[in-house]
C-alpha cells in the first residue's frame, strides 16, 4: 500500500478527523490495509474511490495501425499496466459507385456503404464525378450523378490497461467527533431537548452526544436494533416468538428517522452503546 496524501483535523484536544489517501493492488486491499493500521478510537467513516483495479479498454484510429497503437499508448494513465494489445481493424482502401445529386450525398452514400466497424465511420479520401446526370424538364427525365468514391477505412487499435485502485478514506474518532457535536449542540441559541432521544433520560446542559439522523440511516447495526426495540415495545419480552415483519418494520424505523430530527442527542449510556455497537462508523 502507498500512501499519497493525509489531513488532519483536530480539536482543542485531540485529533478528531484524518483523511487519508492510498493507492493499492485492489480497492479491498487497500481498505484491508486501512482497516489493519487505523489507530484505537478510530474507524473508516466513508471512502471515496478515484479508481479501482478492473481493467479498461481504450479505442484509437489512425491511418497505420502503428499510428492508432501511438494515439492509443498516450491515453492510458501514468502509472497504469497495459495488459493487451488488440488489432480490431486493418486499414483499408476501397472503391465505390454511387448514385447522387450533389456532393454531400455521395459523401454520405459512401460512408454507408462502406460500412462502420466497432462503431467507426469511414472516411472519403477522394471523390470523382465519373457520369454526370440530368435534371430533365419539369422533373421528368431526372437522373442522378454518379461518382467514383475512395474509401478509407481506418486501422483501429485497442488497448487494455489495469491502474492501481486509489481511494481516500475518512477516518473519525467516533467518540470525539460525537462529543463536538453536542458541544456545538449545546452552544445554539435554539432551545433544544434535553432529555435523551432514545431512552427519554434528562440529559444536562453540555453533556452526551449527538448522532445525525444520515448515520443511523446508513447503519445496518442500528436499524437491525431499531427493529429489535420496536417489537420489544409492541410484544414485550416475549418478542422474539411473535411473527416478525421485519421488512414492514424496517421500513417504518426508515421513514420515522427520515421525517424526525437531523440530529440526535443521546445521553452518556446511549452515546457510549451507539460508539461500541457501531451504530456510527
Amino acid at each position: 500500500m502507498k500512501v499519497l496524501e493525509t489531513s488532519m483535523s483536530a480539536s482543542t484536544r485531540r485529533e478528531a478527523i484524518r483523511t487519508i489517501k492510498v493507492e493499492a493492488r485492489t480497492v479491498q486491499e487497500a481498505r484491508d490495509k486501512v482497516r489493519a493500521e487505523t489507530p484505537l478510537r478510530f474507524s473508516i467513516h466513508s471512502e471515496t474511490i478515484h479508481a479501482d483495479e478492473r481493467a479498461k479498454a481504450i479505442m484509437e484510429t489512425g491511418a497505420t495501425i502503428a499510428e492508432a497503437s501511438a494515439k492509443a499508448e498516450k491515453r492510458v494513465p501514468a502509472g497504469a499496466i497495459v495488459l493487451k494489445r488488440h488489432e480490431l481493424f486493418s486499414p483499408e482502401r476501397t472503391m465505390v459507385l454511387v448514385d447522387s445529386f450533389d456532393v454531400a450525398g455521395a459523401r454520405e452514400k459512401a460512408v454507408a456503404q462502406a460500412g462502420k466497424p466497432f462503431g467507426i465511420e469511414a472516411v472519403v479520401d477522394a471523390l470523382i464525378l465519373t457520369s454526370p446526370g440530368s435534371r430533365g424538364i419539369f422533373g421528368l427525365g431526372r437522373r442522378a450523378d454518379r461518382y467514383q468514391a475512395t474509401v478509407l477505412r481506418p486501422a483501429i487499435m485497442e488497448l487494455t490497461y489495469r491502474t492501481p485502485a486509489c481511494v481516500t478514506f475518512v477516518l473519525w474518532n467516533v467518540p470525539l467527533v460525537l462529543r463536538e457535536r453536542a458541544i456545538a449542540w449545546w452552544a445554539e441559541p435554539v432551545r433544544r431537548p434535553e432529555s435523551c432521544q432514545f431512552c427519554g433520560l434528562s440529559v444536562q446542559g453540555g453533556d452526551g452526544y449527538v448522532i445525525d439522523t444520515a448515520d443511523l440511516l446508513g447503519s445496518t447495526i442500528y436499524l437491525d436494533y431499531a427493529v429489535k426495540e420496536e417489537y420489544r415495545r409492541q410484544f414485550g419480552d416475549n418478542w422474539v416468538i411473535a411473527a416478525m415483519d421485519y421488512s414492514g418494520t424496517r421500513a417504518k424505523v426508515v421513514g420515522r428517522l427520515g421525517h424526525g430530527s437531523t440530529q440526535w442527542l443521546a445521553c452518556d449510556a446511549c452515546g457510549t452503546k451507539a460508539i461500541r455497537e457501531r451504530w456510527v462508523t
